[in-house]
């Protein structure tokens, strides 16, 4: 996707700039899917299945509200980085969450966890 993205977005009849903007986007997230998607939401499963829910729950929000909303709208607003800025907002989500994740699979908190 990420080479093809010039020749993919066109398909789908933008305009010259929102096919920048789409092929711009594509390539962002596929280097941020590549680095840090696999943390971000397989292992909040495997936390979960471990019976971990609440701490994945607790970093789920907070990660939400923090990136998504919040530097999601100051790279809007402030920096107007337009749909761009949603994206690295999301982006950050991702990370922040995927930090979290690891922190608490490395601390082994979650062994002690009782599954029904």
């Amino acid at each position: 996707l990420f080479i093809l993205a010039p020749f993919i977005v066109p398909l789908f009849n933008l305009e010259p700039e929102g096919v920048s903007t789409a092929v711009q986007v594509l390539r962002c997230f596929c280097i941020a899917s590549i680095l840090v998607w696999p943390l971000s939401f397989t292992l909040p499963s495997a936390l979960r299945g471990a019976g971990d829910v609440k701490y994945s729950m607790v970093v789920s929000v907070i990660s939400m509200w923090m990136c998504r909303v919040v530097v999601s709208m100051i790279l809007v607003k402030v920096f107007n980085l337009g749909i761009l800025g949603i994206w690295i907002g999301m982006f950050a989500d991702w990370y922040v969450r995927g930090i979290g994740y690891l922190l608490r699979f490395k601390s082994r908190k979650w062994l002690d966890k009782k599954v029904i």
